[in-house]
This record gives C-alpha cells, sequence and structure tokens, in this order.
C-alpha cells in the first residue's frame, strides 16, 4: 500500500503555479493549500485508509513511490491545518504534514547565457542533475541533455521561464565556469529537471518527485541550487533515501547571512555550500553556520543572449552548481569510487576555508579544483 501509484485517483491537472497560504493565523510557513502530504505505516491496506481518506474529505491524488508519501488534496477552503491535527494519532498514519513551499533565489540578471558549441558527452558518462526551474531550449544544451522533465506539468515540454534553471545547468555542466573557480574542460551530462513553476515556487511534493526522476535517470550527482527554512520531515527522509541509494546531493545554503540553518542544505546526507569571492574571501551576503560544509566561488559572469546585456550574477545558487560539477567530473575519471570515497577526495583537495569561521571545511577554488581532477599534477601556474 505506502507509495502505490494505483492507489491514487488524480481529480484535477497538476497546477501550473502553486498556490501558496500562510494559513488561518497567517503566521505558518508558505505552504500549497487545500493539500497534505501523508506517509501510512507498513501493513496499511488500502480499504481503511481509504475510508479514512472519504471521512475527512481527501482524495489522493498522487503518490511518490520511492518516499511512499501520497499527495492528498481537499475541497478549495478546506483548513487542513485542522485536519492535520484530527489525524496525528491515527494508527495508520506514520506521519503527515503540510505541502511546504520553497521559492527560488532571485537572480541579479534576467539575461540568457551564450553558450559555447557544445558537443555531446563521452558514451557512457555520468549525468549530473539540476532540480530547478527547467531548461530553456534556446540555449543549445540538448546535446548535453540524458534525460529532462517536467515536475509541475509533466504534459508540456520542458522550458524554463525563470531562467535560474538554465543558469544552473550552464555552470553544473561545466560549459562555463564560475569567477575562480577555474575550468575543467569536459562538459558533462545533464540530468534536468523543471520543479519550480513559472513564479519560481516549488511544493515539497514536487521536489520528490524530481528526486525520484533523477534517480531513474541514472544522476550521480543532484544540484539544489535553493533552499527554504522549513525543515520537512519527509524531505528529510528523501534525502537519505536518495544518498543510501548513492546519490551525491549538494545544495546551496543561501543568500540572507542569518547563521539558521536552510533545507535542504543542512540535512546530513547534504553537501552544504556557502559562498566566497573571486578573490576567496566570504561573499558578505552567504549565510553561515556550523551546518555549513564548504564554500566554492558565488560569482559569475555569463555573456548574454544577442542584442542584450551581458550579466553578472552571485549566490550560493553557483556555488552549489560549482560543487555539483567537481563531483561529477571526479566520479566520471574514477567510475568506480563510491560517494563516500568522492566526499573525502573532495574534502581533502579544498583550499583553506575564508575567515571568519562558519564557511565549512575549506574552499574550492581554481587550485582545488586542479587538485581533486588531477592530484598527481604540479600546480596551475598563477
Amino acid at each position: 500500500m505506502p507509495g502505490q501509484s494505483s492507489a491514487a485517483r488524480p481529480i484535477s491537472e497538476k497546477p501550473v503555479i502553486f498556490q501558496v497560504t500562510r494559513g488561518v493565523s497567517g503566521q505558518s510557513p508558505e505552504f500549497v493549500p487545500d493539500e497534505l502530504l501523508i506517509g501510512v505505516r507498513p501493513g496499511t491496506s488500502y480499504g481503511p485508509f481509504k475510508a479514512l481518506m472519504d471521512a475527512i474529505g481527501g482524495v489522493m491524488v498522487e503518490a511518490d513511490p520511492t518516499t511512499g508519501v501520497y499527495l492528498i488534496r481537499f475541497a478549495p477552503g478546506t483548513n487542513v491545518e485542522a485536519i492535520l491535527e484530527q489525524i496525528a494519532r491515527n494508527s495508520m498514519i506514520a506521519h503527515a504534514e503540510l505541502n511546504y513551499v520553497t521559492r527560488l533565489p532571485t537572480s541579479q540578471s534576467s539575461s540568457l547565457p551564450v553558450i559555447p558549441p557544445v558537443q555531446p558527452p563521452a558514451d557512457g558518462a555520468i549525468p549530473v542533475a539540476v532540480l530547478d526551474s527547467g531548461l530553456d531550449p534556446r540555449a543549445g544544451l540538448s546535446p548535453l541533455v540524458t534525460g529532462a522533465w517536467d515536475a509541475v506539468n509533466p504534459s508540456r515540454p520542458l522550458g524554463d521561464s525563470q531562467g535560474h534553471g538554465t543558469q544552473m545547468a550552464v555552470l553544473a555542466a561545466g560549459l562555463l565556469a564560475a569567477d575562480g573557480a577555474g575550468a575543467t574542460g569536459n562538459a558533462l551530462p545533464l540530468v534536468c529537471v523543471r520543479a519550480f513553476d513559472d513564479e519560481g515556487k516549488t511544493s515539497n511534493f514536487a521536489i520528490l518527485q524530481a528526486l525520484t526522476y533523477a534517480r531513474q535517470a541514472g544522476a550521480k550527482v543532484v544540484n539544489m541550487s535553493w533552499g527554504s527554512s522549513t525543515d520537512s520531515q519527509f524531505l528529510r527522509a528523501a534525502m537519505q533515501m536518495a544518498a543510501n541509494q548513492g546519490m551525491l546531493l549538494v545544495a546551496a545554503a543561501g543568500n540572507e547571512p542569518t547563521g539558521r540553518p536552510v533545507y535542504p542544505a543542512a540535512y546530513p546526507e547534504v553537501i552544504a555550500i556557502g559562498g566566497t569571492t573571486a578573490a576567496g574571501r566570504a561573499w558578505e551576503q552567504s549565510n553561515h553556520g556550523d551546518f555549513i560544509s564548504l564554500s566554492a566561488p558565488a560569482f559569475a559572469t555569463l555573456p548574454a543572449n544577442s542584442g542584450s546585456r551581458s550579466g553578472g550574477y552571485v549566490g550560493t545558487s553557483i556555488a552549489s552548481a560549482v560543487v555539483a560539477h567537481a563531483l561529477a567530473q571526479y566520479l566520471n575519471q574514477h567510475p568506480h569510487a563510491t560517494p563516500a570515497e568522492a566526499r573525502e577526495a573532495l574534502l581533502k583537495a579544498l583550499s583553506a576555508p575564508p575567515a571568519p569561521s562558519g564557511y565549512g571545511a575549506g574552499t574550492l577554488d581554481a587550485p582545488a579544483l586542479h587538485r581533486l581532477l588531477t592530484p598527481n599534477a604540479s600546480p596551475p601556474a598563477p
């Protein structure tokens, strides 16, 4: 029963735009109205669970097979927070929570990069997954794309109205390097998943489905250049399961220097990335704290599309994509390395962390990237 798609009964097409509420009090973290995420205990049969859903007015819309989480939808205007309290102690329910919303970080420029000519990757190359706002077909990355899916609206071709996902794909593939990061010279295959709507919002259920697709598409490294201050047991469990299945998870630590955890970056299974300047100093707007694993260059200069200005970008989104690319390159050079070995090699290659403390074990600058990918070579010339 847990996570069986056959038990779900769609009642409407997936929303193209996620509606958002803060609940009756207006004080809750943002979530999708009229929806709950529910996980049932092992051994639960369909009949009693369906009866419970009927009793509370819910319909099973979709199920994520990896986590066993059901998306339950209610009539418009339903007080789902009250229903959450009502079912909390039911013996069939392992856990239930609101379908929390995460927003993409804002970009400093909306220009679309002009990409160098793209050649198909080598046969059998390990792809890096980018879970973001999608991929703009005009970017010319199609020769690199080995998997593409729209988790928000699966019926439409993959696009990118926000531009953020395309930018992160360019960096994660290694077609362009962040300022101070150094280039690797080899473009990687991509698995691109649109998890955010046309307004830059996503739901936790969409993230669960995007992560499931990335695994099924063969990605070993997942870049998540976004985050939220809202903790979620379901999101935490999804990260744990993905890591246990051999995936390396990389996430941005956030662009507000609060020192507070941001999720999914703060989960132990995720490599949390802070941001530095091209000179290796801590970026003043990068988040910091004990949950940060390491830092990487957060600035990138990207050429603009024909007829528009070039764009200067900054954010831990960029730093996360830099690290995801480095890990995927390492795995392609060492295809038999375990995720733990790849993570250890990354940490050993790092340069000293920026001052003050709170920016992780070190910095993945150009010398560190060189050490990671060419460990027996002499250091690059200054």
